[in-house]
């Protein structure tokens, strides 16, 4: 990731390394008509690379190059490369708020799941457009948190996701950028976007048990402290907290899904 939670935050948390690396190129369906071979293509915040080795295979002989602010993650990306035996993508610690590359430097960029941990997408999506070409295209994809839904209904989950956003806010983050892709192209100075959704889906008892793993280890390692810190719970609240959406990840019907906003813009 690449940011403000990318800078020890959870986006960069390893207890979501494999979250993440479950994300391929399907994660970036709605670019892909827009990638050919021999295009030179950016990843702003390649995480652990699961996606990026998809798009070097699409856009052989040219190149991907990726960044990250976190390096554990640009090491595990540059291992993906090397086990694959990927030649043509190479990944670098960087910010995407200051790109480490020449103006017109790649016919494609895309920042799957980086926008929402920013304070101020459009000055990462600006810098995003000084280094295309032009009639470059750049791809765009967020979650948006208001759109969730759940089964079946419970407190526990209800109080996590309005918690989780007061968080997120008090990180300057946002959960609802999603939504607002295209205004964020167009401020950024594309000339032009047009915007989808798809889901991200927990629907098997496995993904669900897993998600709430992860999600409720996260309370051990950070979620915690910021609820106390913040009084949206004291310390038994969040032990009951944790424990009853373990208990409802444990629900034969249990099923969540966050909608993902995408656009995609085109440098004039």
């Amino acid at each position: 990731m690449v940011g403000t939670e990318a800078q020890g935050g959870p986006g960069a948390h390893p207890l979501l390394t494999p979250m993440h690396a479950r994300r391929t190129t399907d994660y970036l369906a709605f670019l892909l008509p827009h990638l050919r071979p021999g295009m030179d293509v950016l990843d702003c915040g390649c995480g652990p690379g699961s996606i990026s080795i998809g798009v070097a295979a699409l856009v052989a002989p040219g190149r991907l190059e990726g960044i990250d602010l976190d390096a554990e993650r640009v090491a595990q990306a540059t291992a993906r490369a090397a086990e694959q035996d990927v030649t043509n993508a190479a990944f670098r610690r960087g910010d995407i708020y200051a790109l480490p590359f020449e103006d017109a430097r790649f016919d494609a960029a895309y920042a799957s799941h980086v926008l929402e941990h920013l304070p101020d997408p459009v000055a990462a999506l600006r810098e995003v457009h000084r280094v295309l070409r032009p009639g470059g295209v750049v791809g765009v994809c967020s979650p948006d948190n208001g759109g969730i839904v759940f089964w079946p209904p419970d407190p526990h989950v209800e109080r996590w996701l309005a918690s989780h956003e007061t968080i997120r806010r008090h990180d300057g983050a946002d959960n609802l950028v999603g939504r607002r892709l295209r205004r964020v192209l167009l401020d950024a100075g594309f000339a032009c976007a047009e915007a989808s959704a798809s889901m991200t889906t927990y629907g098997t008892a496995e993904e669900c048990r897993g998600f709430v793993a992860v999600m409720t280890s996260l309370f051990a390692e950070r979620w915690r402290r910021q609820y106390i810190e913040l009084e949206l719970a004291d310390d038994a609240a969040v032990t009951a907290l944790v424990e009853g959406l373990t208990a409802w990840s444990e629900r034969p019907d249990a099923f969540f899904a966050t909608p993902r906003c995408e656009a995609v813009g085109w440098v004039g």
